[in-house]
């Protein structure tokens, strides 16, 4: 199936060494403050240093690596001038953003569970963390989710990178600590009542940092089932798009 096919081109480019070596060392970064975080903070147990540096740094490298993936499914095409081919080679266009868009969260998910791991590790100094499997859970549907909407974002916005920067490090850091309701607005705040991690096991002003504090009040389950609709929905929306508008090189790119 040709689906299959572009899923598999497009995975294995997404897994390129040169584009990995970053986000390796990344985690391997989050490892060694997990073993140290104790020294820097005073905190009650291995469990509130874990979701400490889990809130704080896994959870905010992964609408980053999101949005350095996704753009490029297509930007990357428009920019080298290279759409047009695509775009006249005999695959329905809808097949090529579906297949991308999964290979491409794939590889998020596996950014985002390497560095979960990586970060319990140098906590626990083990595998004896019960939450691991549950976080790592929360960042593949945290990696369709921001995929969904960085990927609509950049077949309507030039430029769309720095859109989506913006959003992860604006409004996904204030809008999840805002009043009752206005949280919900927040693709970080329901990763995080999918986690499940209680403000008060990481304390109010870490909880607030990390985007945790008000995670309770959606729930797990809500957290979820949003999240899957929400990304099917704007997956679908970014097909029709894709489908039935013309892309075409950018000439400002020499």
């Amino acid at each position: 199936m040709m689906l299959g096919v572009i899923f598999g081109e497009a995975f294995r480019d997404a897994l390129r060494p040169s584009r990995l070596f970053v986000w390796l060392a990344l985690c391997l970064i989050f490892g060694l403050l997990g073993a140290t975080w104790y020294r820097f903070q005073s905190v009650d147990n291995l469990q509130d240093a874990y979701i400490a540096v889990y809130g704080l740094c896994v959870l905010r490298i992964l609408p980053l690596a999101s949005a350095i993936y996704i753009t490029s499914i297509i930007g990357k095409e428009v920019d080298q001038k290279t759409i047009g081919y695509l775009l006249t080679r005999p695959v329905p266009r809808w097949q090529y953003i579906v297949g991308r868009y999964f290979a491409n969260c794939l590889a998020v998910t596996l950014i985002g569970a390497v560095a979960t791991f990586a970060t319990s590790i140098g906590v626990y100094r083990s595998l004896s963390n019960p939450m691991m499997l549950m976080d790592i859970a929360a960042v593949a549907v945290g990696s369709l989710a921001y995929g969904a909407l960085f990927l609509l974002i950049s077949l309507i916005i030039n430029r769309a990178l720095i859109v989506c920067v913006v959003f992860a490090f604006g409004w996904e850091i204030s809008v999840p600590n805002l009043a009752i309701g206005i949280q919900k607005l927040s693709i970080l705040s329901h990763i995080q009542a999918i986690a499940d991690h209680k403000a008060s096991e990481a304390g109010n002003l870490m909880a607030m940092a990390s985007g945790s504090a008000n995670a309770e009040l959606i729930g797990r389950t809500g957290g979820f089932v949003t999240m899957i609709i929400f990304s099917a929905v704007l997956l679908a929306i970014s097909a029709w798009w894709f489908t039935h508008f013309e892309f075409v090189p950018r000439e400002d790119t020499e």
